[in-house]
């Protein structure tokens, strides 16, 4: 597990939020990384705010939650969706999604009450009309 006391911290609080049962297993050399109730791999990670931009370590998980000094918890971010700067990744500040109240971190989609959204062909979830993007509920 990391030796950093900043990440010690944001996995502290992450814990914490969600009254989560934590297990030798769900650790890792990076952190800690647990199955949210969507079947998603989650992992919280310590994050710098220099300028508009997050900086971090590289995502380990699916779903990225960045945390900042004092173990506040910012938001979260898909992994795929993170700027790869080599040895470290970006996040704009304004792209991360608010935490949600229960684990269960769903992509929400901003034009949903604007464009309205159709059930998905396959059954899926609901498809956007405004951006194409499915949200599985």
């Amino acid at each position: 597990m990391t030796s950093d006391p900043r990440q010690k911290k944001i996995i502290g609080s992450f814990v914490d939020k969600y009254a989560l049962d934590v297990t030798v297993d769900d650790f890792c050399p990076e952190g800690i990384v647990l199955t949210d109730t969507g079947g998603h791999r989650v992992a919280p990670v310590y994050g710098e705010i220099r300028g508009n931009m997050i900086h971090t370590r590289s995502p380990y998980a699916d779903i990225m939650v960045i945390g900042l000094d004092g173990g506040i918890l910012a938001g979260w971010v898909r992994s795929d969706s993170m700027i790869d700067m080599v040895d470290r990744h970006m996040v704009p500040v304004k792209s991360l999604n608010k935490m949600p109240t229960v684990f269960n971190f769903i992509q929400e989609c901003p034009h949903m009450s604007v464009f309205g959204g159709v059930h998905s062909e396959d059954s899926s979830g609901w498809e956007c009309l405004g951006c194409g993007i499915i949200i599985v509920k």
